[in-house]
């Protein structure tokens, strides 16, 4: 694929998002629902890649749903050579303005893995809770990885989220797939992965005295789970 600018789509959701989930400025600047997978979410990610025996680092990664860039540019500072892939043009420019000197950066989707080399990590950041064919996404996870790599990623706890429809500022409606870990460990399974990792990392008092909007909720907001190849 080529590495020519992306062209945005005004029209598509997550184009119209861009701004929003714009990760790769001033910390201080970074909204409640952008810095939340930051604080809560990477950290469990990165435990259950520490777990990892032999170390995954030093092996190529992709970070499917990048966004931005941010995740993808921390995971090559922990030594994984790095592609990150996103379906929306407006965030893959902005993670090449922002981390295009050291990590990869393409506009695709599952259908993309076909062409890309293996993995030695396939990371997920809140993204596979909007993909509707879930199940064939899965499976062409499992062929991208290594034999020994992991599939690793975070979406919505289904006790936090009940909804099928995330509404964002501007009016923009994203529907949403919420499923169980029961659910995603079936999948894993049938695509002949098995599952090594299930956390529900709750919101730190530090987190939520800088984002009180959270305050008060009876469940955490993640559910991160990790799945080896044999």
């Amino acid at each position: 694929m080529s590495a020519s600018a992306p062209r945005a789509n005004p029209g598509h959701p997550w184009d119209a998002l861009s701004d929003y989930f714009d990760t790769t400025g001033n910390e201080e600047e970074i909204p409640a629902g952008a810095a939340d997978n930051i604080l809560i979410a990477w950290p469990a990610i990165f435990r259950c890649l520490d777990a990892a025996e032999p170390p995954l680092s030093g092996g190529r990664a992709l970070d499917f749903g990048c966004g931005t860039g941010s995740f993808a540019h921390a995971l090559h500072e922990r030594g994984f050579r790095v592609t990150g892939m996103d379906v929306s043009a407006a965030m893959i420019a902005r993670a090449r303005a922002a981390y295009g000197d050291e990590v990869e950066f393409l506009v695709g989707d599952g259908s993309t893995l076909a062409d890309r080399p293996t993995y030695a990590l396939i990371a997920s950041v809140m993204a596979l809770q909007f993909v509707p064919e879930i199940e064939a996404l899965v499976t062409r996870f499992a062929v991208a990885l290594e034999p020994g790599g992991r599939l690793v990623f975070a979406v919505h706890n289904p006790a936090f989220f009940r909804g099928d429809v995330l509404r964002f500022q501007g009016g923009v409606e994203i529907p949403i797939f919420i499923r169980t870990a029961d659910g995603y460990h079936a999948l894993a399974r049938d695509a002949g992965l098995a599952p090594v990792f299930e956390e529900y990392p709750p919101f730190t008092e530090a987190f939520l005295e800088r984002y009180p909007v959270y305050a008060g909720r009876d469940a955490p907001e993640y559910l991160v789970l990790g799945y080896e190849k044999p």
